[in-house]
Protein backbone atom coordinates (compact mmCIF):
# COMPACT_ATOMS: atom_id res chain seq x y z
CA UNK A 1 0.00 0.00 0.00
CA UNK A 2 1.21 3.37 -0.72
CA UNK A 3 0.09 6.22 1.88
CA UNK A 4 0.72 9.91 2.28
CA UNK A 5 1.47 10.54 5.86
CA UNK A 6 0.66 13.64 7.00
CA UNK A 7 1.06 13.40 10.72
CA UNK A 8 4.54 15.19 11.90
CA UNK A 9 4.26 14.13 15.49
CA UNK A 10 3.57 11.19 17.16
CA UNK A 11 0.01 12.50 18.36
CA UNK A 12 -0.93 12.95 14.91
CA UNK A 13 1.00 9.92 13.65
CA UNK A 14 -0.90 7.09 11.24
CA UNK A 15 -1.63 3.40 12.00
CA UNK A 16 0.33 0.79 10.70
CA UNK A 17 -1.20 -1.89 12.29
CA UNK A 18 -3.57 -2.02 15.15
CA UNK A 19 -2.74 -4.72 18.45
CA UNK A 20 -4.52 -8.03 17.95
CA UNK A 21 -5.48 -7.78 14.79
CA UNK A 22 -3.79 -11.20 13.16
CA UNK A 23 -3.64 -14.72 15.48
CA UNK A 24 -0.17 -15.75 14.32
CA UNK A 25 3.21 -14.04 13.74
CA UNK A 26 3.17 -10.71 12.18
CA UNK A 27 5.69 -8.86 10.19
CA UNK A 28 5.62 -5.38 8.38
CA UNK A 29 7.39 -4.00 5.29
CA UNK A 30 7.98 -0.90 4.86
CA UNK A 31 9.86 2.24 2.80
CA UNK A 32 10.42 5.81 2.76
CA UNK A 33 9.84 6.49 -0.32
CA UNK A 34 11.43 9.97 -0.29
CA UNK A 35 13.84 10.99 -2.49
CA UNK A 36 15.68 13.33 0.28
CA UNK A 37 17.78 10.90 2.78
CA UNK A 38 16.67 13.35 5.60
CA UNK A 39 13.29 13.37 5.36
CA UNK A 40 12.68 10.80 8.19
CA UNK A 41 10.19 8.50 8.63
CA UNK A 42 9.75 7.55 12.24
CA UNK A 43 7.92 4.54 13.94
CA UNK A 44 6.66 3.62 17.53
CA UNK A 45 4.65 1.20 19.40
CA UNK A 46 1.26 3.12 21.13
CA UNK A 47 1.92 3.01 24.54
CA UNK A 48 2.41 5.36 27.24
CA UNK A 49 6.23 5.67 26.41
CA UNK A 50 5.53 6.21 22.60
CA UNK A 51 9.33 5.70 22.26
CA UNK A 52 10.51 5.74 18.59
CA UNK A 53 12.52 2.69 17.61
CA UNK A 54 12.86 3.12 13.82
CA UNK A 55 13.77 5.69 11.90
CA UNK A 56 13.81 5.72 7.80
CA UNK A 57 15.48 8.26 6.08
CA UNK A 58 14.70 8.45 2.65
CA UNK A 59 14.97 5.74 0.39
CA UNK A 60 15.26 2.88 3.27
CA UNK A 61 13.14 0.17 3.52
CA UNK A 62 12.91 -1.97 6.50
CA UNK A 63 11.08 -5.41 7.59
CA UNK A 64 9.96 -5.90 10.98
CA UNK A 65 8.39 -8.54 13.13
CA UNK A 66 5.83 -7.22 15.09
CA UNK A 67 4.70 -7.89 18.64
CA UNK A 68 1.23 -8.83 17.75
CA UNK A 69 -0.59 -7.49 20.83
CA UNK A 70 1.00 -4.23 20.49
CA UNK A 71 0.06 -1.08 18.04
CA UNK A 72 2.59 0.36 15.56
CA UNK A 73 2.22 4.11 14.53
CA UNK A 74 4.26 5.87 12.04
CA UNK A 75 4.69 10.14 11.48
CA UNK A 76 7.30 11.70 9.27
CA UNK A 77 9.18 14.82 9.08
CA UNK A 78 8.02 16.47 6.37
CA UNK A 79 3.99 16.23 6.10
CA UNK A 80 3.02 14.06 3.01
CA UNK A 81 5.63 11.94 2.69
CA UNK A 82 4.90 8.59 0.90
CA UNK A 83 5.50 5.63 2.67
CA UNK A 84 4.92 2.10 0.96
CA UNK A 85 3.94 -0.56 3.68
CA UNK A 86 2.59 -4.00 4.41
CA UNK A 87 1.18 -6.17 6.89
CA UNK A 88 2.12 -10.02 6.39
CA UNK A 89 0.80 -12.75 8.54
Amino acid sequence: TRYAVTGTTSGAASTLYTGNDQTGPVWLYLKNTDSTASDYVYVFVDDAADSNFVKLGGGESIWLTLNKEATYKCYVQTAETIIEYGVFA
